[in-house]
């Protein structure tokens, strides 16, 4: 969307929008080797993925500011919802999946649950900032 930015500004500019909003990911801070990381953890992407979804917060940031609104980028770990935890695979007797073989090696995982993301971007759009930041 941001490689037609001018559609896009007169688009966004021609309605009553007040906030903006993109959904990116963890992958952004690149191998991290077990430290704890936080919103000022500075970001290394290493997969071509991660390093698009970086220069797409740019992006949208840069957009969102140019035309004054309170831009948001919440930067999501591993989403799981209903069905999809470790205690369902127990509860299923399913083996682990790999994503579940490969968390247990590691000492710190983000983990973040579909209901508590939609919590997060309500509380964001009835209480928008002024000013444009990213979560996690």
């Amino acid at each position: 969307m941001l490689q037609h930015a001018e559609l896009l500004r007169s688009t966004l500019l021609d309605g009553n929008l007040q906030w903006l909003c993109y959904l990116s990911s963890t992958s952004v801070y690149g191998h991290c080797g077990g430290a704890w990381v936080d919103e000022d953890y500075p970001t290394s992407p290493t997969r071509e993925l991660a390093k698009l979804r970086l220069d797409a917060e740019e992006g949208w940031l840069n957009l969102g500011q140019g035309l004054g609104f309170s831009t948001q980028v919440f930067r999501l770990g591993g989403i799981y919802g209903p069905g999809r935890s470790a205690v369902d695979t127990i509860i299923k007797q399913e083996p682990p999946s790999e994503g579940q073989k490969m968390r247990k090696s590691r000492q710190y995982t983000a983990r973040v649950h579909v209901e508590d993301i939609c919590q997060a971007l309500k509380a964001s759009i009835y209480t928008p900032s002024s000013r444009s930041s990213r979560f996690h």
